[in-house]
């Protein structure tokens, strides 16, 4: 008997041991390999997908007592706060928990409990920025969709996405692990910045410097995927001589077709693309369209890498103020439709009638002689995206004039060289900055000191007073520099009542009104209704116009929250600027075709 005892005690220690070994050697494998479990887990589930739910159950471990979870208020890219936790319903958890602010709950765990926190979400707007859940696929932006741990934001995250039946498909930029249909970022930052296509897509790719772009084109639309992956790998070989290298392994291009509507966002390795879905047999809006794809890639240099110091970490319970927007959104949309030529999508005349038409829209807004650019950048989250009936009048674009002082700085920059170097040069210098230190973002002062390096000469009054200031931009000087001549015109005889106005249930209804003009200075307001003019009806305002002259002294008819409202106003002369822009006429001098030729090729 004590031999038998004996026996089996030694069996026991051989299978403990092995299993000890077993385990070992298991460990030892995860370690080499970098597999290790998230600390964050969230699954994403759609039972209510036709109604415009997901649903969202987050599991983890707390590293404090009273864990705080979050949602964000905005997502980075889109500089409005949106407030995502409205969209936020049925919050279970497996502690009692209690809300603490407008986006964050705290949760009655110990440390070292595992906390499970669950919750729907409502997602039903067609944007880049939002979700979008219905019962063919479902957009969802992370920032809108997954709540964060406060305190555990930098440790691993999965998310395992359970597909509906008939969903076969998910598009994310995150490294996935297909064994258990999970996808994976190193951060709280990385997820936020990788959003979910889930449905059943179309898709294609191309390859770039051994770097593979998967394109995930979402609904029904008339592309012919072949030739767009053409155009589309041209677009990002053009935009990569820019920068030289890719700092990718992989990208993803998401394009979700509506039936009206555009825009793009930016991510670390991806992005979101928005496209009316029988435009791509249009000319001129295919030609758009790849405008964007340019657009929303050379992002994933300047702003996902190279970055205002402000932009990052992110707080993503307030707004992150930056006063360089003008450079990292401007400076994007400068390149937009300088690739386009480079690339060979439009000719040199169409690209310097896309120029005229963006000095036109900048030039005839009012409110460029009221908001300068660093300003712009800076009240973005509560004038850029909140726009009203008045904006036209005090705020501008950092888009279109950001783009503008662009188009001035290269031109100075070959000018100043003799066309040795243009804008590539200064981009390229000031991402050798981001190399040298991924985790600092980049001050103005930067950006002026590697102009001021490249053209050889201080750049401070350059940047003071296109960016700082309201003050006039001389085009035609620079212009001149590259070989190009500007004409800005006015019709003095052209009338102009200073409305725009929309038909809304048979009634002509102001919808803005241009600052210092006939209408603006006899009162007339947006949301007014116009009736007659000298007591005439109206019935064609443009024809009805084109009667009278400049200095004409007319009795407008107007009713204004139902009632009747008569307004005296002298017609003044439109006072919009028409530009032209065109090649100068004969043999252009040596330094001009010098900077010509720096400033449109690589």
């Amino acid at each position: 008997m004590p031999c038998l005892v004996l026996v089996k005690a030694f069996f026991l220690l051989i299978s403990i041991n092995m299993k000890i070994q077993k385990h070992f050697f298991l460990l030892l494998i995860l370690f080499k390999l970098n597999i290790t479990m998230a600390n964050i887990q969230y699954t994403i589930s759609f039972p209510e997908a036709s109604n415009h739910y997901c649903s969202v159950s987050v599991q983890f471990i707390a590293t404090q007592d009273q864990p705080v979870v979050g949602m964000p208020v905005w997502a980075p890219g889109s500089y409005l706060v949106r407030e995502f936790s409205k969209s936020m319903e049925a919050l279970n958890s497996n502690h009692s928990f209690k809300k603490i602010r407008k986006n964050q709950w705290k949760i009655d765990a110990k440390s070292g409990d595992t906390v499970q926190f669950e919750y729907k979400v409502y997602g039903n707007e067609v944007s880049v920025r939002t979700n979008m859940i219905n019962e063919h696929h479902a957009f969802l932006s992370p920032p809108a969709t997954l709540v964060y741990v406060k305190n555990q934001m930098k440790e691993k995250h999965e998310v395992k996405i359970k597909l509906p039946k008939n969903w076969k498909k998910v598009a994310c930029g995150l490294q996935e692990n297909e064994d258990s249909k999970t996808w994976v970022a190193s951060d709280y930052d990385l997820l936020a910045d990788a959003p979910i296509e889930a449905g059943n897509h179309d898709e294609f790719d191309f390859t770039v410097q051994g770097v593979k772009h998967r394109v995930a084109m979402v609904g029904q639309n008339n592309a012919d995927y072949s030739q767009l992956a053409k155009d589309m790998k041209k677009m990002v070989e053009t935009t990569i001589q820019v920068w030289g290298k890719l700092p990718v392994k992989k990208y993803l291009f998401i394009v979700e077709h509506v039936e009206n509507g555009g825009g793009g966002l930016e991510h670390l390795n991806s992005t979101v693309l928005m496209m009316s879905r029988n435009n791509y047999s249009d000319p001129d809006k295919y030609v758009n369209f790849i405008s964007l794809v340019a657009h929303e890639y050379f992002h994933l240099w300047n702003v996902k890498r190279l970055r205002p110091i402000e932009l990052g970490p992110f707080d993503y319970d307030n707004e992150n103020y930056t006063e360089l927007l003008w450079f990292f959104e401007g400076f994007t949309a400068y390149y937009d439709e300088l690739l386009l030529y480079r690339a060979g999508f439009i000719s040199q005349q169409d690209y310097l009638n896309r120029l005229a038409v963006n000095i036109e829209r900048t030039e005839n807004r009012p409110g460029v002689k009221v908001q300068n650019l660093a300003d712009a950048s800076y009240d973005a989250w509560i004038k850029a995206y909140r726009r009203n009936e008045n904006s036209a009048n005090t705020t501008i674009s950092y888009y279109g004039k950001g783009s503008l002082v662009a188009l001035m700085l290269d031109i100075e920059i070959c000018s100043s060289t003799n066309g040795k170097h243009n804008l590539d040069a200064l981009m390229r210098r000031l991402y050798q900055l981001y190399e040298k230190n991924p985790h600092q973002g980049i001050t103005e002062e930067q950006i002026i000191q590697a102009a001021g390096s490249l053209t050889g000469k201080s750049m401070d009054s350059f940047f003071h007073d296109h960016v700082h200031s309201t003050k006039d931009f001389d085009y035609a000087g620079y212009l001149q520099k590259a070989g190009v001549e500007m004409e800005a015109s006015k019709d003095p005889q052209k009338v102009e009542l200073g409305t725009s106005s929309k038909l809304i249930d048979g009634k002509l209804i102001v919808q803005q009104v241009k600052r210092g003009t006939a209408a603006y200075l006899a009162g007339i307001n947006a949301g007014d209704e116009l009736v007659s003019i000298n007591n005439e009806r109206i019935s064609d305002l443009s024809k009805q116009l084109s009667r009278y002259k400049v200095g004409d002294v007319l009795e407008v008819q107007i009713f204004r929250d139902g009632l009747p409202l008569n307004k005296k106003l002298t017609l003044m002369s439109d006072s919009d600027l028409k530009v032209k822009l065109m090649l100068v006429e004969g043999k252009m001098s040596a330094a001009q075709t010098k900077t010509q030729s720096r400033w449109l090729t690589n």
